[in-house]
């Protein structure tokens, strides 16, 4: 059975003889792994639409075990992704948090469009710092979709949800001041930090670099607590 859709390409690596594989995130069908006969090759015709993260689109056949591209093309190439190194560096960073975390053939529109939409804003940034705040941000919206992101609206301990002061990894969110003694611990969070944490939005335009690092740690430390499969290229 043939189908096709819409795909950001993750990553590829060898398979058989001439053959490899590509991992994909499709619009319509989730991530899949796609067998490319002879996409080693230099006269491949698929191999070149897959060969960098690009948007695609692709026609694809069933399989017993794994599925086999037929049909490739680009859709949106992201230039100044390929181009600049600390650029590509982190669209790595994001296309391996969702290889990572991505169940096979579990589609979501949702999570596909915050993918391609944190790829665009990383094509068009030219600052690193920013980039890496991005990278982050994709993180912690992500592990929030997956149902894995702290409490950021209310206290975790009373419920209340005014005058949140302080941070808890131990009892998963904020802590009001009232509550905040609950954990030794627990990190305080200027306001502006915690518009940060709350917020469901990509970017926001956030320049402070205290808040700006504070949230960059919290949200690496409670990945690493929250996620099942290491991210190592978060270590680049």
């Amino acid at each position: 059975m043939l189908y096709s859709g819409q795909a950001i390409v993750l990553k590829r690596r060898a398979f058989k003889e001439n053959d490899f594989l590509a991992t994909i995130l499709s619009k319509e069908h989730g991530k899949i792994d796609l067998v490319v006969k002879s996409g080693a090759k230099i006269t491949s015709k698929l191999a070149s639409p897959l060969s960098g993260i690009y948007c695609v689109e692709f026609t694809a056949a069933s399989g017993r075990e794994l599925d086999r591209l037929t049909f490739s093309s680009i859709i949106e190439r992201f230039d100044s992704i390929e181009t600049n190194w600390d650029a590509r560096i982190q669209a790595i960073q994001i296309t391996e948090i969702i290889d990572r975390l991505i169940s096979e053939k579990s589609a979501d529109q949702e999570i596909y469009n915050q993918t391609l939409e944190a790829l665009r804003a990383l094509n068009n940034l030219k600052n690193e710092k920013v980039g890496k705040l991005l990278v982050y941000r994709f993180l912690w919206l992500l592990l929030y979709k997956l149902g894995t992101g702290p409490e950021t609206k209310s206290c975790v301990n009373c419920k209340n949800n005014e005058n949140l002061s302080n941070f808890s990894f131990s009892h998963g969110g904020m802590l009001c001041a009232t509550c905040r003694q609950a954990d030794d611990s627990a990190q305080n969070i200027p306001a502006a930090a915690l518009a940060m944490l709350s917020s469901s939005k990509l970017s926001n335009g956030w320049t402070s670099a205290d808040d700006i690092s504070l949230f960059i740690k919290i949200a690496r430390l409670w990945g690493e607590q929250h996620t099942h499969r290491p991210i190592k290229s978060l270590n680049f």
